[in-house]
């Protein structure tokens, strides 16, 4: 499953386009278990009656719902300067591209308690990636991996266009990061601000 755009428009795209998630997993699973816990996120989804389909599993599209809800209690808790900037119009976070992969072919349901973890595996220039792993909790079983990439812009004279990210949220963000090169650009990032006030 994929999705483009702030609305979430569905298109679709080939094998060459998007690589197979469980590349991913290979490359970023180690950094995200040496940190226990302390790299990582962790958002709580309240799993009701409503969020599940007719045989009583959860709905595949509040997976991709629950992204989101995780991304704003992030910047609700980390990042509230930011949060208004967003919801003033000031500053858009656009989201470019969603995914999803289901790997548990049971899923869950109303009862069960799930965690999902993310973290910034990209950042360059105005754009980053968030990765979402979807996690039971009483038995580590993972239930599904998910991507957001999102890019910052801001409107100037009624047109959209590329801004830097507040120094706040890349503060916050490197606190769920434990890629060092990662931790560079993010520090460059911020120096090259901290220049542009002088």
């Amino acid at each position: 499953m994929r999705y483009t755009g702030s609305f979430l428009r569905t298109s679709t795209s080939s094998a060459a386009e998007s690589p197979p998630m469980t590349h991913m997993i290979t490359r970023n699973k180690k950094r995200m278990s040496s940190q226990n816990g302390s790299g990582l996120f962790v958002y709580r989804p309240d799993i009701s009656l409503g969020d599940t389909n007719v045989v009583g599993n959860v709905y595949f599209a509040n997976f991709v719902r629950w992204q989101g809800a995780c991304r704003e209690k992030f910047l609700s808790d980390y990042c509230p300067e930011t949060l208004n900037l967003v919801t003033t119009r000031k500053l858009i976070l656009h989201t470019t591209s969603v995914t999803c992969e289901f790997k548990d072919p049971i899923g869950v349901t109303v009862g069960d308690a799930v965690r999902i973890e993310m973290q910034l595996t990209h950042l360059r220039g105005g754009r980053l990636t968030m990765f979402f792993e979807y996690v039971a909790e009483n038995d580590r079983r993972l239930i599904a991996l998910g991507t957001q990439k999102i890019c910052c812009k801001k409107l100037v004279n009624d047109s959209l266009v590329g801004a830097v990210f507040p120094v706040e949220l890349l503060l916050a963000l490197k606190r769920f990061s434990s890629a060092l090169e990662i931790h560079e650009n993010i520090q460059s990032a911020i120096e090259f601000q901290s220049d542009l006030s002088i």
